[in-house]
């Protein structure tokens, strides 16, 4: 059985070179391979951070205010309360390359090998891509402790269904019912409170812009706007066809976005996309790409790990791994609308 080791030697020294050979492209292909995670590379969003037990951002939320005074006025000398720490724990995940030593036999010629490692790694590399577009447009809100990475709707989760503004849920470690700690929420359909101002009534085929332009002036309200506008497939058409008929359709055909042949409209000057996983929620994600990090360890991104053999068995397997967390730190200027008729 001399042969054994050295065959399948040989080929995990290939398959280890060739990945870290296109990892630095692959990477790229792979953060660029969808519309919404290319979108946020374009904005700065990712962003490294070595090592750590946890993610933390200091968190500004309170405010100094001036005291009027007059002749024999006591001073004030109290110190209020200015900011907090949010902290998030890491998420990883894994793909798996999984060989035999049957097909490394078979494939071990001149002429075979090439093909065979390529194969392998590149249905490898379209597995990291629908992790990642599945990792950041999840559709519900991750239970504390889950090992799966959070998401855009972790951040600002639609309260159409549960009004998650409440002390019951957190987000960062922070209670969600602080109002700085909360998002603008157009999907609730009840009485305007807080930070729940109601859904539209829509419908949206005749009052989408109107409806946009007032919950992005409140979420931004006049400080920082949203810069993103992600909706499903359905209320993108509808916003096409306003833009439209008032010639206004601004076609996204000078950046990175267009160059990778993404269908990218602009509202105020920033990109409007959309994606399969908002199918059916009739709703619309504002996001101001300030506040918003995805957060990863440049030695544990898109690693590859050693070849390992499990006992008594043909196979064996190495996995590419991932070390991250996607965070945002200031809820206030981002919003979602729901619209209650299309």
């Amino acid at each position: 059985m001399s042969g054994v080791p050295t065959v399948s030697e040989e080929l995990n020294t290939w398959f280890t070179q060739t990945w870290y050979d296109i990892k630095p492209e692959a990477t790229d292909n792979i953060l660029d391979a969808t519309p919404i995670s290319a979108l946020l590379k374009m904005k700065g969003c990712f962003k490294t951070q070595i090592g750590g037990d946890l993610i933390t951002k200091t968190i500004r939320y309170g405010e100094k205010g001036a005291t009027a005074i007059k002749r024999g006025s006591t001073l004030p000398v109290t110190e209020p309360e200015l900011k907090t720490q949010a902290r998030w724990d890491w998420a990883y995940w894994v793909v798996p390359i999984t060989r035999t030593f049957i097909d490394d036999q078979q494939n071990a010629g001149t002429y075979k090998i090439t093909d065979y490692v390529n194969d392998r790694l590149t249905a490898a590399r379209e597995g990291c891509v629908q992790k990642i577009e599945s990792v950041i447009m999840a559709t519900t809100v991750h239970a504390s402790g889950s090992e799966e990475p959070l998401s855009l709707f972790d951040y600002i989760p639609s309260c159409a269904s549960t009004q998650y503004f409440s002390s019951s849920y957190t987000y960062g470690g922070i209670e969600r019912d602080n109002t700085w700690w909360q998002h603008e929420d157009f999907t609730y359909a009840n009485t305007a409170s807080g930070n729940y101002n109601d859904d539209k009534d829509g419908p949206a085929s005749m009052t989408m812009l109107d409806d946009m332009e007032n919950a992005r002036n409140t979420a931004g309200k006049q400080l920082s706007y949203p810069d993103i506008y992600i909706t499903e497939q359905t209320l993108y058409e509808i916003f096409a066809s306003h833009v439209m008929a008032k010639e206004q359709l601004i076609k996204d055909d000078t950046t990175r976005m267009a160059d990778l042949g993404y269908d990218v409209l602009r509202f105020h000057g920033d990109p409007v996309t959309w994606s399969a996983s908002m199918a059916g929620t009739q709703e619309m994600i504002m996001l101001n790409s300030r506040f918003l990090d995805v957060v990863y360890d440049p030695r544990a991104w898109f690693e590859l790990t050693s070849w390992e053999r499990p006992p008594r068995q043909l196979e064996q397997v190495a996995y590419i791994i991932c070390a991250m967390q996607i965070i945002g730190h200031n809820p206030r200027f981002n919003a979602r609308v729901r619209w209650a008729a299309i």
